[in-house]
Order: structure tokens, then sequence, then C-alpha cells
């Protein structure tokens, strides 16, 4: 005598509560999707700065490092001179300032291409050569939109605020699926059956179920859920709120310092012409003494810091855009 069975069973309920909750997953993946979004044009901001810093470092450093070079045979030859008053001394301690500044601008260069190879997930120690315009050929970032449009496309594409959007949506679904849960359940199942016994008619039959079933407490609870569902809808309206504010604030604030960072290019373009032209008067001068080269050393300090400050603003100015 043998006995054998296969059942299919299928809760209606339990698909509803799944529909939902694929629903939940999805918004998770594009939760998911949208911070990818974000961290990649963090990446790409960053990359963008960091670039232009380090075309600035590839060609000032061999500058700085003939200019130290310069300025310790100068230091050498005050070091060496047989007057020793207050204006030689005077004239070492600026040459010494000098030659801390380009040292310490030299480092904070020299970081900057560290920086951009980091970034770029380079294994440390790496050679690479950069290209970009070269200076007075650059070109100017450009925001031909208006303010009101730049906070448009902001609180349309930010990913922060899509995030939000997406939590919303979770929250709304869960509601439902917890209202759900309290209704009755019906479950379907449908088995085959077979029994080897002689003295059944029929050795095979099909037979097929339907359960209903309630929890009786389950109408007590609905007030509870609907209203802690509202809540949690609420409390996700005012965070979204509260991060489009953010948005917008970050729009206006970006806004103002692109203008700041393009005005104060454009003047540190002139500053570094003027600071140019003084240098190469300086390097014309016919006098050798050791006051007319420290002032030669000077003068081109001058104009190297000011073509640094220059080179950072451009790349304040990218990062501002």
């Amino acid at each position: 005598h043998g006995f054998a069975d296969i059942q299919v069973s299928w809760n209606i309920l339990d698909f509803g509560v799944s529909y939902y909750q694929a629903r939940q997953d999805m918004n998770k993946v594009l939760i998911s999707k949208e911070e990818r979004r974000k961290q990649t044009q963090s990446l790409l901001q960053d990359v963008r700065e960091a670039f232009w810093r380090a075309v600035a470092a590839e060609r000032l450093i061999p500058e700085i490092d003939d200019l130290m070079e310069e300025a310790t045979a100068v230091l050498e030859m005050i070091r060496s001179g047989r007057d020793k008053n207050v204006q030689a001394l005077s004239y070492q301690m600026t040459l010494m300032e000098t030659m801390r500044d380009l040292s310490e601008m030299k480092k904070e260069l020299m970081l900057s291409r560290e920086y951009l190879a980091s970034l770029m997930n380079l294994k440390p120690g790496t050679r690479y050569r950069l290209v970009g315009a070269e200076d007075g050929n650059l070109v100017l970032p450009e925001i031909r939109a208006s303010l009101d449009r730049l906070e448009w496309l902001a609180l349309m594409n930010r990913p922060e605020l899509r995030e939000e959007d997406y939590k919303l949506q979770n929250t709304r679904l869960e509601a439902k699926k917890a209202l759900l849960k309290l209704l009755p359940g019906l479950n379907v199942s449908v088995s085959a059956n077979y029994d080897s016994d002689d003295f059944l008619s029929n050795n095979s039959w099909l037979q097929a179920a339907a359960q209903l079933g309630w929890n009786l407490l389950n109408p007590a609870r609905m007030q509870q859920v609907l209203s802690r569902g509202e809540v949690k809808e609420a409390v996700d309206n005012l965070n979204r709120q509260v991060v489009a504010m953010t948005v917008l604030t970050q729009t206006h604030v970006g806004w103002g310092r692109y203008q700041g960072a393009k005005e104060t290019y454009q003047l540190s373009v002139e500053i570094s012409d003027v600071a140019q032209k003084l240098a190469q008067q300086a390097s014309e001068n016919a006098e050798t003494d050791v006051v007319a080269e420290a002032d030669k050393v000077a003068s081109a300090a001058r104009a190297l810091f000011a073509k640094l400050r220059t080179a950072m603003n451009f790349a304040e100015l990218q990062d501002a855009t």
C-alpha cells in the first residue's frame, strides 16, 4: 500500500505584500544609483580643480627651482661680503624669507600633483604629464543660465532631492503594506493525490480548498497603523522641504562664489601682468651689485607668486562652475 500527494498553496494576501515589497526594493536600488551619481559629480568636481592645480605645479616648479638657485647665489654673495650693516642684514633677511616662501610654494604644488594622482587611482610614485591650455589662452568657464533657471535645474536634478522622493514613495508603500496585512487572508490550495488501496474506486483524485482567516484584533489596530503612516509621511515631506531649501541655498552660494571667483581671477591676471613687467624691468637693470641682484630676485619672486595666485584662482573658478 502506497500513498503520494503534491500540493500547491497560494496566499493572495502575501502576493499583495510581495508586490509592494518589490516596489520598495526597486526604489532602494534607485536611491543607491542617486547616491552613486552624487559621488560621481563630487569626484568630477574634485578632479577638475586638482587638474588645474597640478598643471600649475608642472609649469611653476621648474621656475621655482631656477629662482631658488639664483636666490642662493645672491645670498652667498651677501654672506661673503664685508659689510654687515643693517641694510645688508635686511637684504639677507628678505632673501631668506623669499626662499622660505618659495619652498612652501613648491611643497604645496608637489602635493597637488600627488592629490590628483590619488583621485586618478594611480600607484604612488607614478609619473604622468598633463596637457592644458597655456597661460593667456585659458578659456573662462561661463554660466549662461540665469539664477532662476539654475534654481529650477537644481530642484529637478539634484540627487539628494530624488533620494527623498524615493524615500517618500517607500513610506507610502510601507503604509499600504501594513494596511494590507490587516485584511482577511485568503489561502487557496490545490493538490493531486494518489492511493494504491485496491478498495478505492478511484486511486487518484484532485483536491481544491480555500481558507479565509482574519485576526479579530486587526480592526482595532487599523487606526493606529493609519496614524503612524501619516506621521511618517509628514516627517518625510518635512525632510524633503529641508533638503530643498538646502539645495536652493547651495545654488545661491555657488552662484555668488562663481561671480566672486571670476572677478578675483580677472584681477589676479592683471596683477600678474604688472608683476611680470616689474620683474622684466628689474632683470634689465645693468647694475650688478648685491643690492641690484637682490632686487631682481625679489621682483622675480613677486612675479612668480602672482603667477601662482592666478593659477590657483583659475582652479577655484573651475571648482565654482
